[in-house]
């Protein structure tokens, strides 16, 4: 069988089974490694994409073999299973990306930011969940389909508009009348 074949094939399989799922953006063969939290965007399990040895118990059954669990069932006392959590996520990498992102966070407190940035993404996030709440019929259907879809010109309005929630001063708007 030729190459091309077998991918065109694999690939309507993916899109078979991703048709029956409310899911965005389909999952297929690609496991996440080590992750430390559990993914926000992932409603249902994964095909052939399990989450392998998460940082964190998980009841979805879409983990493999959960370091937690792992390290309970093993029957170690609390104090050990904490160090030995401890030296994996060290090993890992976990803490320096945990101890940046904290730097990062007091540095913004320092100069206060960490107000400024809460309010902005509150901002973003209901300007975009509000973007959501008038997406036609075809757009929800391509945003499934491609992972993007064109606004409309009302839609458009609603974001960058006069009154709209993303209003940017120093952006010519094409749509209004200069």
């Amino acid at each position: 069988m030729p190459e091309r074949a077998v991918d065109d094939s694999v690939y309507g399989l993916v899109d078979a089974v991703s048709s029956h799922t409310k899911d965005v953006n389909p999952q297929f063969l690609s496991p996440r490694l080590l992750p430390l939290l559990p993914n926000k965007y992932s409603v249902s399990k994964s095909l052939l994409s399990p989450d392998l040895f998460p940082f964190y118990k998980d009841d979805t059954g879409n983990s493999v073999l959960p370091i937690p669990e792992v390290l309970e069932k093993s029957g170690l006392n609390a104090n050990d299973r904490t160090a030995i959590l401890e030296l994996v996520m060290d090993v890992a990498g976990v803490n320096e990306v945990v101890e940046k992102s904290l730097n990062l966070m007091k540095n913004m407190q320092r100069v206060g930011l960490d107000k400024d940035l809460v309010s902005i993404t509150n901002a973003i996030d209901n300007a975009f969940i509000g973007l959501e709440r008038t997406l036609k019929t075809d757009q929800r259907r391509e945003l499934a389909a491609r992972q993007y879809s064109f606004l409309t010109k009302d839609q458009l309005l609603q974001l960058y508009g006069e009154n709209g929630r993303l209003r940017l001063f120093f952006v010519a708007r094409p749509w209004t009348a200069s």
